[in-house]
């Protein structure tokens, strides 16, 4: 990392190299920042809902960059990316201030989040602009605010309330678990990675523009993954297929021919491919399906942090590991990351849940029944059953059964 003459930077190296220890300060202000932000966040989006959350946010945003943009030592620029939260090009942001205003402006407001503070005709009209109204009438919306009021109430029902302590209770502490895993267990894939492939196949000698072209290609596919597959399926193969490539990088490494570097720099941008395929997007998926509509804003709160806090770990050691005048460790990093990756794998299959095609009154049944993860696919649920509990002696078998609150 470099900076100019006119920089304020204590201990740099002709005015220009930023020292390892800033370098690291720099690239976790931003992790720091967020943890801090993302706390605040939770309680203000159920307070004021997302929608007045996601403005003002932007407008704090758009200030703060001002101290990063016009900041004249080191200490500023921390400061400035502690308040911004990101490390994108600061200067660009401002351009997506206007547009990203105006979207949030006239987006609707969230219709759990209305339904939550009782405004149900609104919730109505929220889910209509936010359907295709020629084939979603009035009465279908009707009928699926009513579906959204009958899970509150269930959820509701729980000895629970809407605090971050509420998340480690009950059944929600299994689902809070489960989020912050999904979210924090991105970066134990090796997920940091697979942005040096297009560098080993150069070294191997293909041209620039060939390698990009390639891993583009690559990762144009994930759409056609996502469509197909449930969610538990794509996650644990996702990931146990990074942890077979990690491994085998890391197995190259002790070769060191030209063809073993082409290799490596072919299986980075395949696991390129894996990450963006399944682990990458289908993560949001996941965490705002497991956790419960109640506790949802601070359950995606929680397993941010979770994952900045993974962040901040790697944004220590990746750098050691690939640095020649530190850890040197360079492809053979693959056999600390399979195994990590591994364990992650088995994680999921233990405790991942399938979502697809259920509803959020459903996936509440079965946390509170205590389904096995690798049941929650062909057990069917009736969540309009009367109220009760579930008697203990319920099984679980291979075939689809009937789970319902009896009197």
């Amino acid at each position: 990392m470099v900076i100019p003459l006119s920089f304020d930077a204590p201990g740099t190296t002709n005015g220009y190299v930023i020292p390892a220890q800033w370098q690291s300060t720099l690239s976790n202000g931003s992790s720091a920042g967020g943890i801090i932000d993302l706390l605040f966040n939770g309680y203000a989006a159920d307070r004021w809902g997302p929608k007045i959350v996601m403005m003002t946010s932007i407008i704090a945003l758009t200030g703060f960059i001002f101290i990063v943009v016009f900041a004249n030592s080191l200490t500023m620029l921390v400061i400035g990316e502690v308040f911004c939260g990101w490390r994108l090009p600061f200067v660009l942001q401002w351009i997506w201030f206007c547009p990203l205003f105006l979207i949030a402006w006239f987006r609707p407001p969230s219709p759990w989040w209305l339904v939550r503070k009782g405004r149900l005709e609104e919730a109505e009209a929220a889910i209509r602009r936010l359907t295709n109204q020629e084939k979603v009438s009035a009465d279908d919306a009707k009928a699926t605010v009513a579906m959204m009021v009958h899970t509150n109430e269930l959820e509701k029902e729980a000895p629970a309330g809407i605090t971050y302590l509420d998340c480690f209770r009950n059944t929600d502490r299994r689902r809070t678990g489960i989020v912050m895993m999904v979210f924090a267990m991105q970066l134990l894939s090796g997920e940091n990675l697979i942005g040096q492939g297009v560098q080993f196949l150069q070294t191997a000698g293909i041209s620039t523009n060939t390698a990009f072209s390639l891993s583009m290609v690559l990762n144009s596919m994930f759409i056609i993954v996502l469509t197909i597959f449930g969610r538990r399926t794509l996650y644990t193969a996702g990931m146990a297929s990074m942890s077979v490539v990690l491994f085998i990088i890391g197995g190259l490494a002790w070769i060191g021919t030209k063809s073993s570097i082409f290799a490596i720099g072919s299986l980075l941008i395949v696991l390129n491919f894996a990450y963006n395929a399944t682990l990458g997007p289908i993560c949001y998926t996941l965490i705002g399906e497991i956790s419960s509509t109640r506790l949802r804003q601070k359950s995606i709160v929680l397993s941010s942090i979770a994952y900045q806090i993974m962040n901040l770990i790697c944004g220590i050691i990746v750098p050691r590991m690939l640095s020649p005048t530190a850890w040197n460790w360079g492809p053979k990093y693959g056999i600390s990351w399979g195994v990590s990756a591994g364990l992650s794998t088995l994680y999921r299959y233990l405790r991942l849940p399938e979502t697809k095609n259920r509803s959020c009154g459903e996936l509440g049944l079965l946390f509170d029944h205590k389904v096995p993860a690798w049941r929650f696919k062909s057990t069917k649920v009736d969540q309009f059953a009367a109220h009760g509990v579930v008697g203990n002696d319920v099984e679980y078998p291979d075939s689809k059964e009937e789970i319902k609150h009896l009197d």
